[in-house]
């Protein structure tokens, strides 16, 4: 039976995979992962959209009211742990999953996206990072960023503390003078991924977009991932701009070796932290360590 002042919430833990009329559902359980049971289809994926955020239980049968066959799957599911129950305080830290604070936090953190291929991989690290590394998201697309990614799909995630800026004049939530405040209230400023075009105006001091602008003003320490082809890596101007992006204090995350899609034969190109950057919790633990080193006087301005 539904409690009117219990919660519900699909625990993220266990995957669900539809075909023909039944839903079948499986659960991490160390490095295995095991069947739990089989649902009809149809009453599974009605209830799944109101249960991805904790929802009191009088909510979920007023959303449900018409759907009475919906509502008798509630118990069940319950009992196969497929949905957690309990108070919306206790059901917020269970969507944390996977996501344990780093032991350095900032307040405020600016993401900078650039136009990378590889800005299409980030939601899985911004989804975490408001849990983890930092209690206020402020991302910054590029024109070039907007190439790769939806904004409309960063602008969603909204109710986690995350903001979306997509150009210079882009004020919002009494924000007028967007690269002052960002400058301002930033404690740490990521650029990722950095393209070779972004780095030169990062050296150069070309305050051309909101990025650039913010970078310039900010007294927070400054981290850039560089992510571009091994023949633009190793050129002379943008190990020129590198090293005077050092010498301005702010921290250059060497690249590793990752496979290129600007060929259809294997290429090698240079980006992220390592050869495995694609993990969240790899780039959030690295983060938390520069800014230990920060922290410590190890570097930046």
């Amino acid at each position: 039976m539904i409690q009117p002042e219990t919660f519900y919430l699909r625990d993220p833990r266990f995957s669900i995979v539809s075909r023909g009329r039944t839903s079948w559902v499986s659960k991490p359980e160390g490095e295995r992962r095991h069947h739990v049971g089989t649902y009809d289809d149809a009453a599974l994926a009605a209830i799944l959209p109101y249960v991805t955020v904790p929802i009191a239980g009088k909510d979920l049968r007023m959303r449900l009211a018409q759907r009475p066959d919906v509502l008798a799957i509630v118990p069940k599911l319950v009992h196969d742990g497929l949905i957690l129950a309990g108070t919306n305080d206790a059901l917020m830290e269970r969507c944390k999953i996977g996501t344990s604070a780093a032991p350095n936090r900032v307040g405020t953190m600016v993401l900078g996206i650039t136009g990378g291929i590889y800005a299409s991989l980030l939601m899985p690290f911004l989804y975490q990072l408001p849990s983890t590394l930092c209690d206020r998201l402020e991302v910054v697309l590029t024109e070039g960023a907007k190439q790769f990614v939806n904004p409309g799909l960063f602008k969603f995630l909204g109710h986690m503390g995350i903001s979306v800026f997509e150009g210079t004049y882009d004020s919002h939530d009494g924000v007028h003078v967007p690269h002052v405040e960002l400058a301002r209230t930033a404690e740490l400023v990521v650029i990722f991924p950095a393209t070779a075009h972004s780095l030169s105006r990062f050296a150069n001091g070309d305050c051309s977009d909101l990025i650039s602008l913010t970078v310039t003003a900010t007294r927070a320490p400054v981290v850039m991932l560089p992510v571009m082809n091994v023949l633009m890596w190793i050129s002379p101007s943008v190990s020129a701009n590198v090293e005077k992006l050092r010498s301005h204090g702010h921290y250059i995350v060497e690249p590793g070796l990752i496979a290129a899609i600007s060929r259809r034969e294997l290429d090698l190109m240079f980006g992220g932290p390592g050869v495995r950057w694609d993990r969240a919790e790899q780039l959030i633990s690295l983060l938390s360590s520069i800014l230990e080193i920060h922290r410590r006087g190890g570097g930046g301005r």
